[in-house]
């Protein structure tokens, strides 16, 4: 069944991401110009820009991208990069078995699957 095959491509794609989720990504936020303060002085984060927008709304808005201080990085819960590490791992290896079963006919390799002329 094609549909539940994509359903199930998608789970564990899905699954794999949250493995090598990183937790200290730049974020962009929108904040109103008074709350600008309170953000710019917070101590847990590293401001990397602010500039004003214009959003139609008729109140100044600024768009703001921080990422947390390396010291307050705590570790995902849900992450384990050396279990992501072996996935790929062993997919390459995967992938490499059928490569060979192919023999020369391989003609294009990805991340997961494998184009072949038969």
């Amino acid at each position: 069944d094609p549909a539940m095959r994509l359903v199930c491509k998608l789970c564990n794609n899905s699954g794999w991401g949250k493995l090598c989720e990183v937790p200290h990504h730049t974020k962009n936020e929108y904040i109103k110009a008074e709350d600008f303060h309170a953000v710019a002085t917070n101590p847990r984060i590293e401001m990397l820009s602010a500039q004003i927008v214009d959003l139609f709304d008729g109140e100044e808005t600024m768009r703001v991208r921080h990422r947390p201080k390396q010291e307050t990085i705590c570790a995902n819960r849900y992450s384990a990069v050396h279990h992501s590490v072996l996935v790929t791992a062993y997919a390459r290896v995967l992938l490499y078995e059928i490569v060979e079963k192919v023999g020369t006919g391989a003609g294009y390799m990805d991340t997961d699957s494998v184009m072949f002329e038969m």
